[in-house]
């Protein structure tokens, strides 16, 4: 297998990193043939485990490794793939490899793919637990997006551990950076691949974005803590439109389409009205799914309304269409879902992205989100996530703030 020079260069940065303290992130936008340099990866630091975060994610990483070996003689260990071997290079998924971490006792090295799904503030989680567990001294992780949605709170002037009558306590959602989190679990931002590079060199196809909006966010109601939108209320705003969306998707001039709706109601709703569709959920089975998409990709189906799946591991690169209904102020998943038409294939020219709920007016197009150092405000340079609309950096940039009001407390400490 051959890979290209940018592929060459994040190996030759990996193994160099191998004996220093401290795990690493290796960042790697999507569509950047991520699969192809954990094979080689695993290949050269050979024993080592592959963590993956879902069945489709383990399979098209095993895919590319029986490239380099016979399938009988690659691990793997996933109740999903209902196997469980483990050998020198061992793919597995976390969900069934965290419950037995002392079958993994021998292995030093970890490769975590969509490392960003690991939480490194909750010490007890499920790779937490793995790792310490099994000994694991160094771990290498990949994703497109090393950073996720958090929140911190600001108290009230003076607070000294007291919550006073009345007092009110600002709450606010932010995008964090994943090597920014105290405990410092990931030491060092290795290698960092944005998507703009792998677009100008002709590794992903280029985008054109079409707004089709029907409401901008200011107009769209938030949820409760207001970290997000409230996906009900605002599928209760569309209602009456859902003929007049149905038929502009249906519409629109491109072989497969893929909807990113806001509910399961939604995509039920809109699928029943649209000729050629069909519904894909959480609830759906994974012989259904597997059906579904091979329906899509063979031309039988022409649309298919999906409810928070096919955000990651979905490999269609001849895909040249998604439609958002699904409002967010989530980066991680803008980036995500974006990221499903940026694949390229033989004939395709471009990605076509319809939004109707304004998300990429609000969050930004994907080859301008960059991940890249930026001064803090005592002119230190460190890793953010940035954009046109955020060129000091989305890091602690405050999306939402809300009061939290305390009743009376009884007692004067919490």
């Amino acid at each position: 297998m051959e890979l290209r020079n940018y592929q060459k260069e994040v190996i030759k940065k990996i193994m160099w990193a191998k004996n220093l303290e401290g795990n690493d992130i290796i960042c790697v936008a999507q569509g950047g043939g991520k699969s192809h340099i954990i094979a080689e990866l695993a290949h050269r630091l050979n024993p080592v485990i592959v963590i993956c975060p879902t069945k489709e994610v383990l399979e098209q990483n095993i895919s590319k490794m029986e490239e380099y070996m016979p399938r009988e003689e690659i691990g793997v260990f996933s109740a999903s793939m209902n196997e469980k071997t483990i050998k020198n290079i061992t793919f597995g998924t976390i969900q069934s490899m965290y419950k037995v971490p002392e079958k993994f006792k021998g292995f030093e090295i970890v490769i975590y793919d969509e490392c960003d799904l690991h939480n490194p503030k909750k010490l007890n989680g499920m790779s937490n637990k793995l790792l310490k567990q099994a000994g694991i001294s160094k771990v290498f992780g990949f994703t497109g997006t090393p950073f996720r949605q958090d929140a911190y709170y600001k108290y009230p002037t003076g607070y000294r551990g007291l919550i006073w009558q009345k007092a009110q306590i600002e709450a606010i959602t932010t995008t964090k950076m994943i090597n920014r989190y105290k405990g410092y679990f990931w030491k060092r931002m290795l290698c960092v691949i944005n998507t703009h590079e792998l677009t100008e060199n002709g590794y992903l196809t280029p985008l054109k974005y079409h707004d089709l909006e029907m409401f901008d966010h200011k107009q769209i109601p938030t949820n409760k803590s207001k970290s997000d939108f409230d996906l009900k209320e605002f599928d209760t705003m569309i209602t009456d439109r859902h003929l007049e969306l149905s038929k502009k998707i249906e519409n629109l001039p491109h072989k497969a389409k893929i909807v990113f709706c806001s509910t399961i109601e939604q995509a039920q709703n809109l699928s029943s009205i649209t000729p050629n569709s069909a519904v894909i959920t959480s609830k759906t089975t994974k012989k259904v799914r597997a059906e579904t998409i091979k329906e899509l990709k063979a031309g039988k189906l022409k649309i298919l309304y999906n409810v928070g799946i096919y955000t990651v591991g979905f490999d269609y690169p001849e895909l040249d269409c998604i439609v958002l209904l699904r409002p967010t102020r989530s980066l991680r998943l803008h980036c995500q879902i974006l990221g499903r038409v940026s694949r390229i294939a033989e004939g395709k020219e471009f990605g076509h992205v319809y939004d109707f709920v304004s998300n990429v007016k609000n969050m930004g197009r994907l080859e301008e989100i960059r991940i890249e150092k930026v001064a803090n405000d005592k002119g230190t340079m460190l890793w953010n996530v940035t954009s046109p609309a955020y060129p000091q950096g989305f890091h602690n940039e405050p999306l939402y703030k809300y009061k939290l009001k305390r009743k009376e407390p009884q007692s004067m400490l919490i």
